[in-house]
């Protein structure tokens, strides 16, 4: 098994996810959501504001677990 750059972005998606709520930018909400474009501008804000602020840690954790597994990205 190897760790690239989609499930990288997949595992923080769903950190993010847990988290805040908000789904990942990238990643569809169901149509009958019905969200506007102003949601769309939150989340992504939501999403830049949480990589600022936990961004490092996730990919080192991510980088931690990868190195403990033995898997190559």
């Amino acid at each position: 098994m190897r760790i690239g750059d989609l499930e990288r972005f997949e595992i923080k998606a769903h950190t993010f996810y847990k988290m805040t709520g908000f789904l990942a930018p990238g990643k569809d909400e169901p149509l009958a959501a019905g969200h506007s474009n102003s949601r769309e501008l939150r989340r992504q804000h939501e999403w830049e504001a949480w990589n600022g602020a936990y961004g490092k840690v996730v990919n080192t954790t991510i980088d931690a677990f990868v190195e403990t597994m033995g898997l190559e990205e």
